[in-house]
């Protein structure tokens, strides 16, 4: 049996809005992030076959936060936290904005020009990495339920590009807005919501 996965990037955050990298940091959602995530619960509360959900969420603030919204609206039969669907760790970079990288670290100018940039910070994870921990997460999803998961945008584009096995720039193409949910089955994706 395949997979039905309803995938959720978490609501707008004040990182989010000063175009600051997250990663594993975090940053409180702003007032439209939580509409966003209302937004979201609504739309999967009239999926006939989710109620009462298992809602798989990353460990951070921004996602269980999403995920708490989200509940607001949609029944919720158990919720665990997982850290394989944790955004991409971007080491020394969390907390900065591109210009800022640009201007500390010139000498990595050309890493920041790259399809696969984000995968390149001092401390952070690799492609190969993320790759690994999204894999193994698919791999261990139920058969036989479907399951909601609020997870980001980075390790979000990873899991859908895994799932469609697409080549990596496919994969970074790909849209990541935070009011649409993604439904990953019988080997295809659509989109719920505003795209």
């Amino acid at each position: 049996m395949t997979i039905d996965l309803y995938l959720v990037r978490h609501g707008e955050t004040e990182w989010n809005r000063q175009g600051r990298i997250q990663g594993q940091g975090d940053s409180p959602l702003t007032e439209r992030g939580q509409e966003q995530a209302l937004s979201v619960g609504k739309l999967l509360a009239t999926v006939p076959t989710l109620p009462p959900a298992l809602l798989l969420v990353s460990p951070l603030g921004r996602t269980r936060a999403t995920a708490g919204q989200i509940s607001r609206h949609l029944a919720v039969e158990r919720m665990e936290t997982d850290a394989r669907i944790g955004e991409v760790a971007m080491g020394a970079w969390e907390g900065m904005t591109l210009p800022e990288i640009a201007e500390r670290e010139p000498s990595r100018r050309d890493d920041l020009k790259r399809i696969d940039w984000c995968f390149r910070s001092p401390g952070g994870e690799t492609l190969a990495m993320v790759q690994e921990r999204a894999r193994d997460w698919l791999d261990s999803l139920p058969r036989d339920r479907p399951a909601v998961a609020v997870s980001h945008g980075l390790v979000g584009r990873v899991i859908r590009g895994l799932y469609l096995d697409l080549r990596l720039e496919e994969m970074m193409a790909l849209p990541v807005p935070q009011d649409v949910v993604w439904h990953l089955t019988q080997g295809k994706i659509r989109a719920i919501g505003p795209l």
